[in-house]
């Protein structure tokens, strides 16, 4: 069995954009938009503070009080749409649950680097961090079958894209599915994000197949806990655990997006003077 390190793939990812970013006329920019203050977005948005300074880029934190109306985020995004130094724009999920995800439209397509607008050219970074993971660790894809657990817009639905596109048969199970063994104990690949700890056991994965441990959830005791029981990495070719495992390669594949945001923007304007 081996327990994936995120960490080792984030520090090569880390390099190439720190050298892509000084290759730039300007850092690039990124904003964070935090409504409230949930323990796990102020953790992953810290971290992402951290990893955006490490390769040189700029990174802005608009924290906004928990109460914050539609409208007040609304602006907000607005603003950030019309600074011509913002590359990229993010709101930090999950939201106060009065207010809408229709928020995340209202981000400029070109700048909506977690791609989770309809318009976005961008893919979001954890299905990316998983297909990284995947083709760091030479896993094979094509003829393999992949069970995805879970559908969201975030992770489940693009990686079942991604997956499909490099060949592989795909299941996709949700919160309807009922029973999940008969389909997790057939994977070759199993994905899992759906954010309840330790939904899959031991006794529900197939010997020797790779497990990708997606969600994460805060607990009482303040620890990260995984979507797949730690203990089940025993039974795995290939595990990532949580946290430490998908993490942060997705951070490191947002700020992927978020240098591809600035060198088209950087393109774009050399067109519109040299035009």
């Amino acid at each position: 069995m081996t327990r994936f390190n995120g960490y080792t793939l984030q520090k090569r990812i880390a390099l190439g954009l720190k050298h892509a970013v000084e290759s730039l006329p300007q850092p690039p920019t990124l904003t964070i938009l935090q409504i409230g203050n949930h323990p796990a977005s102020s953790m992953y948005v810290k971290r992402k503070q951290e990893f955006g300074q490490t390769i040189g880029c700029k990174v802005n934190i608009i924290h906004l009080p928990e109460q914050a109306s539609q409208t007040d985020a609304e602006m907000a995004i607005r603003k950030q749409n019309d600074d011509p130094a913002v590359n990229g724009i993010i709101v930090q999920l999950p939201m106060p649950e009065h207010l809408s995800n229709d928020l995340l439209q209202l981000i400029d397509p070109k700048k909506d680097v977690d791609g989770l607008g309809k318009d976005s050219p961008f893919t979001p970074a954890t299905p990316l961090a998983i297909m990284e993971i995947l083709d760091d660790q030479k896993i094979d894809i094509a003829g393999k079958h992949t069970v995805v657990v879970g559908r969201s817009a975030l992770v489940g639905g693009p990686v079942t894209r991604l997956m499909q596109e490099r060949g592989a048969r795909v299941t996709v199970c949700h919160s309807k599915s009922g029973d999940l063994t008969p389909f997790t104990t057939q994977a070759d690949i199993l994905i899992v994000a759906v954010g309840k700890p330790n939904l899959v056991t031991p006794a529900m994965v197939k010997a020797g197949s790779v497990v990708v441990n997606v969600g994460g959830t805060l607990g009482a005791d303040g620890q990260l806990h995984g979507d797949v029981d730690p203990e089940a990495a025993d039974k795995a070719s290939l595990f990532t655990p949580v946290p430490g495992g998908v993490g942060p390669v997705t951070v490191g594949m947002l700020f992927t997006n978020l240098v591809a945001a600035a060198k088209e923007q950087t393109s774009s304007v050399k067109t519109t003077f040299s035009g």
